[in-house]
């Protein structure tokens, strides 16, 4: 769990997982790569909505929703970041 926010309706509970990559250049091109936030699996996800539970219950936010947003972020050579933000990206696994 990178951030932990609340949502602008003051009751969900954000958890954002943030994933980031470089462009490498191969040659003149550019090297295709996956963007980053593909690598939030299913496994991911599984330990991601694990870790969201035992904070809220830590924390007493048991009674609120938590909603799963996923953050892409590529640096390429001599650009802007890109950020793709995803949200509600998955629910929590059962």
């Amino acid at each position: 769990m990178d951030i932990v926010a609340e949502a602008p309706d003051r009751r969900t509970v954000v958890v954002v997982e943030v994933k980031s990559s470089a462009s490498r250049r191969v040659g003149t091109g550019v090297a295709w790569e996956l963007q980053p936030e593909v690598h939030v699996d299913g496994r991911k996800r599984r330990r991601l909505a694990y870790l969201a539970a035992q904070w809220a219950r830590r924390y007493g936010f048991t009674d609120r929703p938590i909603r799963f947003d996923v953050v892409g972020v590529e640096f390429q050579p001599g650009q802007k970041p890109v950020v793709r933000h995803h949200v509600a990206a998955f629910e929590s696994p059962a």
